[in-house]
């Protein structure tokens, strides 16, 4: 089901776009926007606590909102928008302030059939990835963070105003919203959430590539692309820093003591660098990559935490330039220091640490408009498959997608050379 609607989007958006082909600027394919959304998790249903007499205490689950900040950009000429979402304040409405529900970082694309356009309301379909966060409190302090992530679809209006100004009204819906929730370190209850929100966001559209277009751009880009070539500037070396966010694939198998820790570990933003050689004639790169991952989990006194070290050699192939969406993917290898570290009410229960090969696949895309930019975005995905590791009782996967969606890249020597032309 989720593939034939993915094929659907994927072929109506070739079909729409093949249509409108000779009438395209292409220094107008994409917009970048920043903004703020307002998000409404309605809930009707209850939970379960534990009082400090060992008896559970039935409650209602408060509905929830939620103040966003949204990243994003328009793509294939207005047709299209990728974007992340990250909370930045939440807080219940209503009834138990015992409990906590949060959607939190979402990702996700929209399709739009009519193109966005000033002074028009457009309609659009799209999915997104994302989970919803459940948690408690009881008796014995906080319950842990069950988090069932998934793939999420929503449709809603869009109206763009004055050129630049973009409002939306959407509504969402996740699946699966059922828990197994562990309202004590030995007992569960089931908690069915509400599957639908209901968002309105406001977001500034910004054209970083509208000058492109004009005569005298055209005429320094032609001057700065002869004078990089005759010093070599086109072949040259990057930095790159940005946020990244791991997304588990599968459960990760604490061990058999702690079954009230949540399986998937809460996620957190982790810093990425990278230092890149480009290879202008074969339209490729190498990097050379480091990430600190953090994944961390509390539950009634107990914590567990996996702290890993990631640095990585990646050498990825770009894909075509489709107006300045360009496509790459490729292999990556590296190495992984893990340490694992379990306390129980601030006693220590396990610490360990292991060095481990891991490797995988790196795709994802820059916004690059011409040959002689020296500052860029990024986005990158890494899919690290089936990576397990042991010691003792305790087993752990690294199968994950670690998600980062805005990346600055860097070439100094680009904007060094292209400086003296101005």
């Amino acid at each position: 089901m989720k593939k034939n609607f993915l094929t659907v989007l994927l072929l109506s958006s070739t079909v729409a776009f093949s249509q409108e082909k000779k009438q395209r600027d292409p220094y107008q394919f994409a917009h970048t926007y920043f903004g703020i959304e307002t998000e409404f998790l309605p809930q009707s249903a209850t939970f379960t606590t534990l009082n400090s007499g060992g008896d559970f205490d039935t409650k209602k689950l408060p509905s929830f909102g939620s103040a966003r900040f949204v990243i994003g950009g328009t793509h294939f000429w207005d047709h299209a928008d990728f974007y992340i979402s990250i909370p930045v304040l939440e807080f219940a409405l209503n009834n138990s302030k015992d409990a906590s529900i949060s959607n939190g970082v979402l990702t996700g694309f929209r399709y739009f059939p009519l193109k966005i356009k000033p002074n028009a309301i457009r309609p659009f379909i799209g999915t997104g990835f994302g989970g919803t966060d459940f948690s408690a409190k009881g008796s014995e302090g906080e319950g842990p963070t069950d988090n069932n992530r998934q793939w999420c679809f929503e449709g809603g209006l869009s109206y763009r105003h004055k050129g630049s100004k973009l409002f939306d009204l959407v509504v969402r819906y996740f699946n699966n919203k059922s828990y197994n929730y562990a309202n004590s370190r030995t007992t569960f209850e089931k908690v069915d959430l509400n599957q639908f929100s209901i968002m309105v966001s406001y977001k500034r559209l910004f054209d970083f590539t509208q000058s492109y277009g004009k005569d005298e751009m055209k005429k320094f880009v032609a001057k700065a692309q002869d004078a990089l070539e005759k010093e070599n500037g086109l072949s040259t070396f990057s930095f790159a820093a940005g946020l990244s966010y791991t997304i588990p694939l599968e459960p990760i198998e604490f061990s058999e003591r702690t079954p009230f820790l949540n399986q998937e570990a809460t996620q957190n933003f982790n810093l990425e660098i990278g230092i890149g050689y480009y290879f202008h004639k074969q339209d490729a790169a190498v990097r050379l990559s480091y990430r600190p991952l953090q994944q961390k989990e509390t539950a009634y006194g107990y914590t567990s935490e996996l702290k890993t070290n990631s640095l990585a050699f990646e050498a990825f192939k770009f894909i075509g330039n489709y107006h300045g969406f360009v496509p790459f993917v490729g292999p990556y290898v590296g190495l992984n220091n893990y340490n694992y570290n379990e306390t129980d009410r601030g006693s220590e229960v396990v610490d360990f640490t292991e060095n481990k090969l891991a490797y995988g696949l790196v795709f994802g895309w820059d916004i690059r408009i011409s040959d002689v930019d020296y500052l860029l975005l990024r986005t990158n995905l890494r899919f690290t498959p089936d990576l397990n590791y042991k010691k003792k009782r305790l087993s752990f996967t690294n199968n994950q997608i670690e998600f980062n969606f805005i990346q600055v890249v860097f070439y100094p020597e680009r904007m060094k050379i292209t400086k003296k032309l101005r």
